[in-house]
């Protein structure tokens, strides 16, 4: 059984509900692991979505949902701008101002825990800490830096901004991006 809690640890479970007999992760496991892979980086969790505060204006957000279709997750990323955002206090991955993608494993790969082992986990938490430590880098930069680290694709080449308000916070003609929206 999983629960979901606000500000402690995201996922509570049972003992002994970490490994199957092949040693290979169990969703409980997998889903605790980042549960306390992202609180030990200081992040709030809410709904599988795991929120952190850098500046008075930018909150880094991940959001970890199922797919529909097998055994597996998704985790997408990106940044919450306080100033413009309509969907404050929690935005859920798809209403992010600026969304970075998901986080892929093992060559574009979906996270998929019933594949993954002691080391598959160790190298998807370095990875996460790589683009942690990326992404809160990133938002104390000025607006106009930000940006352009996408626009160049130097940051990351599969991104999306939502409407018209984060488009007018970075000053970009409507012809330079497609727009995104999301139904509140």
């Amino acid at each position: 059984m999983i629960c979901i809690a606000r500000y402690s640890n995201c996922i509570k479970q049972k003992e002994n509900d970490f490994y199957d007999v092949g040693g290979i992760m169990t969703k409980n496991e997998f889903l605790k692991q980042l549960s306390d892979f992202f609180s030990d980086k200081g992040f709030i969790c809410k709904k599988m979505h795991f929120y952190k505060e850098i500046t008075s204006e930018v909150l880094i957000v991940f959001g970890l949902y199922a797919s529909k279709y097998g055994e597996y997750y998704y985790l997408e990323n990106g940044f919450c701008f306080k100033s413009i955002s309509k969907f404050l206090p929690f935005p859920k991955y798809n209403q992010l101002n600026l969304n970075c993608g998901r986080i892929m494993f093992d060559k574009g790969k979906a996270l998929c825990y019933n594949e993954f082992n002691e080391n598959d986990m160790f190298m998807l938490k370095q990875k996460l800490g790589s683009v942690v430590n990326s992404m809160s880098n990133i938002s104390t930069m000025e607006k106009e830096k930000m940006i352009q680290l996408f626009l160049t694709g130097s940051f990351n080449e599969s991104w999306y901004i939502l409407g018209d308000e984060t488009a007018k916070y970075f000053d970009l003609p409507r012809d330079v991006f497609q727009f995104h929206f999301v139904q509140s």
